[in-house]
């Protein structure tokens, strides 16, 4: 079989605005590693934002986050050969149906649950990104953003999976060349990594996490998480600087792939 290479670093911080009226952090993030029936080695991952007016926006972004890479993990555990582009349209509509299932239980509308959800899944070699709503999905380098954030008619509205036209506002990007790094964000952090007016993300920040995640793979050499570089993207979101000028919920997931290992199963 083939193994990665492979790190990754997250974090979240919960909005000026949700803490000044003790809201919870209406952001979620999901990332699973997972031993594909290829015999690659797979990453999938998802954050979500809680739409501030759903009453259980919290709850919604968890649940599809979770059932993002949980339906992501099940499909390539046992298909030799996945096509990627229908894995991650059924983990989308995977997710809604999870939401429509909470809806029912709690005898809500579904729109209660109202998210965005931006997903990847990815070996390096390969990765297929998925979105509905704003946010936005960063490979490279070179930095690029793969798919455009998704705006609603008015100013500050976005799309979100509990819509009934949901399956109208997927959009689905394919990456056939070889990325080194993934990055997930919400909105929260959008606009201070990526330029809104160009759509161009802000190269030295991705550089500076790149290197980091880098340097965590030659020091441990195994596929965990970076935890000093969670810790700096943590006090970076938490930083006064950031919260000055956003104050919304903020996530992010940065994962660092390098290449493959053949590795030899039989005794």
């Amino acid at each position: 079989m083939t193994m990665h290479t492979l790190t990754w670093a997250a974090a979240q911080a919960t909005g000026n605005a949700h803490i000044a009226e003790a809201l919870p952090l209406q952001d979620a993030k999901a990332l699973r590693l997972i031993e594909g029936a290829d015999g690659h080695t797979w990453v999938a991952a998802a954050v979500a934002d809680g739409a501030g007016s759903a009453p259980l926006a919290d709850l919604g972004a968890r649940a599809a986050s979770a059932a993002f890479v949980s339906a992501v993990s099940s499909a390539v555990k046992v298909l030799p050969k996945p096509d990627l582009v229908r894995i991650a349209f059924n983990a989308v509509a995977t997710a809604r149906i999870v939401l429509n299932r909470l809806a029912k239980a709690r005898k809500v509308p579904v729109g209660d649950l109202a998210t965005t959800l931006l997903g990847c899944i990815t070996r390096g070699e390969e990765t297929i990104v998925v979105q509905i709503g704003d946010g936005a999905i960063i490979v490279g380098p070179p930095w690029r953003v793969a798919l455009h954030p998704q705006r609603g008619e008015y100013a500050n509205t976005t799309m979100f999976l509990t819509e009934p036209d949901w399956r109208e506002h997927i959009e689905i990007g394919v990456i056939t060349e070889a990325v080194g790094t993934v990055v997930l964000v919400t909105d929260g952090i959008e606009e201070l990594v990526v330029s809104p007016a160009r759509l161009e993300p802000h190269s030295a920040f991705f550089e500076y996490l790149s290197e980091g995640l880098r340097t965590s793979l030659a020091e441990v050499r195994e596929r965990r998480e970076a935890s000093g570089v969670s810790a700096w993207l943590r006090g970076f979101l938490e930083s006064p600087a950031v919260r000055s000028r956003t104050d919304d919920d903020k996530s992010i997931i940065a994962i660092q792939l390098q290449g493959e290992d053949h590795v030899d199963c039989h005794p």
